[in-house]
């Protein structure tokens, strides 16, 4: 009975003990105990916590586990994660044991037997990774704002019901804060150092996009229940260093679970730390955000921008205002410079620079904001014509950070200077003549003419009206023959010159009288000699077909000296003044050759300075060559005949030439003619200056009696040119007589001439051995002789002795 009683007694106080207390397990049962959660995924991501068992339940889980008689008691993980909240039970590092039952012992059934032993200190409770609060979805729009702006972020808070699921369950303590460090942090629904399993709820942001005013931004709430809401009111600026985007905000919520125990009439508490999040969405980089533009923030604006543009057009040597209109193509602008940008180029910066600095400052400007600014220059009179850019350079501070970019704005220079030097000659020689005044014993003499002579550059037309053609121009100090003037006398008919014979007209206000006499008696030619006096005339044309040039004037450079000088009171320079399109002009140089002067051709150098309209010059110089020559002067003097000229007799003549002149005679020749002969051409070579040469030669004449014959004298000088001359041979020829010559007479005393005798001797020794030949001959075909003949043969070779004796007496004779 008693032991029945004991068993009743204790098995009661077990149940007791389940009911009441918490479950102590052993640290390696709870960590080997599967687990099995039921989560749901909120909206927000954030899981829901696991289904919280009733004490009832437990109970009915318990009483299971007690029939295994013999081991310890063993319990689900439902039982140990029954709610959030943290129990007021035995914490890991604690060593501290809650039992419900106030006894400071729990006990655990093993079989019969009834063991004594202390609290289990090792259980742990695993935290819920659901936030006790929620955002709510009212339909609120994201806050959205500009740097500089004030939005109000509105937190619509409710209370989660699947983490709070009775009435038994209060939030107390709540805190919000925003996380303004930029950095989310991990929350989970536990407190204390226990590990817990759930995934990390953090949010990285890479910076608060707002203003930090306020000392503090945490927010204190009432205690919530389990349908209670709330609202959270911000005011945040949005800073300047703010960048266009969508920023996530972080608000760290602080707060403590609390759970009515009906069972023991206790409270459990659970500290719990979560994030909620909302967003804000930044328009544009504010200006300090450190954001700028991958290109050139300010350009030149143009009609579409607003902007007004003036007439870019300038001339050299005129000033030009130059209003540049900006459009801000960047973000916020401010302590804006802008300076031109100063080349040594007059193609890259047209005009003079006449300050030290010329950079000016700008307002602030916004994005698509245009501002004007306004530049005066005086243009270069060396600028060239065409279109220019003037590069501008704008230093500014965009969005914080200091930049700076180059603009260029365009004009036109008109009628600008030009760099002659690089273009085609336009006034340029177009021929010269040469001319040797003719000496006063030269001059055909003619009646004294008035002579009148120009006073400046004058043109002479061919009518007497300033409509008709322009024969040529002619420069001042020309002298002319006035022939007559009309009624009026505002026009003068005049004649250039002694060769150019044609009248043409003149203004008469451009001639000034200078008295009678006669013009200058000018002959062309090819070269001038030693002594000589002659004029070059040039004749200069504009080759261009629409430039102007101005200041023309030519100019003469004589290389030698000693060859060619100027005429003493004439001048190297000629003023020709301003040559239109295709128009000529005249210059005249004097020029004298020295007595001494080499032979050869000498170098004139012929420069042309011109300028255009914009005063730019260029001079362009050609060169002619002037032919030099010492005139011949070979001199004979007068022949010396020998002997009696006779007919049909050669006579010798000596002749003596001397060359008084500075240049050598070459190929010097003499020859007959006028009566007489000679029977080649006398050649004498050459004939130095200062030198002489005493040819002799042979004359013969058939004419008799006195006449006067001709002795040509032929000879060439440097450049070839053939000079002959001519020497009066005066003669007095006799008839010549007929007589014998001596071997005439002496043949007659001597007889019949020797030599003939012996050529008939000779004649007759071959004639009788020819016909002793004949005779053996017609012997032999005749056969034997007789003594008659050889008798006669005998009588024929006397007889022939006897004449060769004979012939040799008279020989002899």
């Amino acid at each position: 009975m008693k032991n029945s009683i004991w068993k009743k007694g204790l098995t009661l106080a077990i149940a007791a003990m389940v009911l009441t207390t918490s479950v102590s397990l052993p640290a390696d049962a709870a960590a080997a105990a599967p687990v099995e959660e039921t989560q749901e995924t909120q909206p927000g991501g954030e899981a829901a916590p696991a289904e919280e068992s009733t004490p009832a339940a437990q109970v009915e889980e318990a009483a299971p586990a007690t029939e295994a008689a013999g081991q310890t008691e063993t319990i689900t993980p439902e039982t140990v994660q029954a709610a959030p909240a943290a129990e007021a039970a035995t914490q890991a590092g604690t060593g501290a044991d809650k039992n419900t039952s106030g006894d400071d012992n729990s006990g655990s059934t093993t079989g019969n037997n009834t063991v004594n032993e202390k609290p289990n200190t090792s259980v742990t409770i695993t935290p819920s990774n659901a936030n006790a609060l929620v955002l709510m979805d009212v339909g609120a729009q994201s806050p959205k704002g500009v740097p500089g702006d004030v939005v109000e972020v509105v937190l619509p808070i409710a209370v989660n019901r699947e983490y709070l699921p009775s009435e038994n369950y209060t939030l107390r303590n709540i805190t919000i804060k925003p996380n303004i460090s930029g950095s989310g942090g991990s929350s989970s629904s536990s407190s204390g150092t226990g590990t817990g399993s759930g995934t990390s709820q953090s949010t990285a942001t890479t910076s608060w996009p707002f203003d930090v005013i306020d000392a503090s931004y945490t927010r204190h709430l009432d205690d919530m229940s389990y349908n209670s809401t709330a609202e959270v009111w911000y005011k945040f600026r949005i800073s300047e260093f703010a960048k266009k985007g969508v920023y996530p905000m972080n608000f760290t919520v602080n707060a403590t679970v609390w759970r009515k125990d009906a069972a023991n009439g206790t409270d459990i508490t659970e500290d719990v730390t979560f994030t909620l999040t909302e967003y804000v969405t930044v328009v544009g980089d504010g200006e300090l955000s450190g954001v700028v533009s991958n290109i050139g923030v300010l350009e030149i604006g143009g009609f579409a921008d607003g902007a007004v543009n003036s007439s870019p057009v300038t001339s050299p040597g005129q000033s030009i205002t130059l209003t540049v209109p900006l459009v801000n193509k960047g973000g916020h602008l401010s302590n804006i410079t802008v300076s031109p940008v100063i080349s040594g180029s007059l193609d890259e910066f047209p005009f003079v620079v006449d300050k030290l600095a010329y950079g000016i400052s700008l307002n602030d400007m916004e994005t698509g904001d245009t501002q004007n600014f306004t530049y005066t220059f005086m243009t270069s009179p060396y600028a060239t014509t065409g279109n220019k850019p003037v590069t501008f350079r704008a230093s500014y501070e965009e969005n914080g950070i200091t930049g700076e970019c180059n603009f260029t704005a365009y004009i036109y220079v008109k009628d600008g200077y030009e760099d002659l030097s690089q273009m085609a000659p336009v006034a340029t020689m177009k021929n010269w003549t040469l001319w040797k005044v003719k000496k006063e014993d030269e001059q055909e003499q003619k009646d004294p003419q008035e002579i009148v002579t120009t006073t400046s550059k004058v043109n002479v037309r061919k009518g007497m009206s300033t409509k008709a053609e322009i024969y040529k121009t002619v420069p001042a100090n020309t002298q002319m023959v006035r022939l007559e003037q009309n009624e009026d006398q505002t026009w003068s008919k005049v004649q250039l010159s002694d060769e150019d014979t044609t009248p043409y007209y003149i203004s008469s206000k451009y001639l000034v009288s200078s008295g009678t006499g006669e013009l200058e008696h000018l002959e062309k030619t090819d070269y001038l000699s030693a002594g000589d006096e002659g004029v070059i005339r040039m004749t200069f044309i504009n080759n261009s077909n629409e430039r102007t040039i101005v200041d023309t004037a030519a100019s003469i450079a004589i290389a030698d000296p000693t060859a060619l000088n100027l005429t003493t009171g004439s001048s190297d320079t000629a003023y020709l003044g301003v040559l239109k399109p295709g128009q000529t002009g005249e210059a005249t140089f004097r020029v004298t050759v020295p007595a001494a002067a080499p032979v050869g051709s000498t170098t004139i150098t012929v420069t042309n300075n011109y300028a255009n309209t914009s005063m730019a010059t260029r001079a362009v110089s050609q060169n002619i060559m002037i032919p030099i020559k010492q005139p011949m002067n070979v001199m004979a003097d007068t022949p010396v005949i020998y002997g009696t000229p006779k007919t049909d007799e050669p006579f010798s003549v000596s002749l003596n030439i001397i060359n008084k002149g500075r240049t050598k005679a070459y190929n010097l020749s003499i020859t007959a003619m006028d009566g007489i002969s000679m029977a080649e051409t006398y050649y004498g070579g050459d004939v130095l200056p200062a030198g002489s040469l005493s040819a002799d030669i042979e004359v013969e004449t058939a004419k008799s009696g006195s006449f006067n014959g001709t002795l040509l004298i032929s000879y060439e000088d440097g450049d070839g040119e053939l000079y002959t001359q001519y020497v009066d041979l005066p003669v007095n020829v006799v008839q010549a007589v007929e007589t014998m010559s001596e071997e005439v007479e002496t043949e007659k005393k001597n007889g019949f001439p020797w030599w003939i005798l012996i050529l008939l001797l000779i004649l007759l020794i071959a004639a009788g051995v020819a016909g002793w030949f004949f005779y053996q001959k017609k012997k032999k075909e005749a056969g034997d002789e007789t003594p008659e003949e050889t008798d006669g043969e005998e009588t024929w070779d006397d007889g022939e002795e006897d004449d060769t004796a004979s012939d040799k007496d008279e020989g002899d004779e």
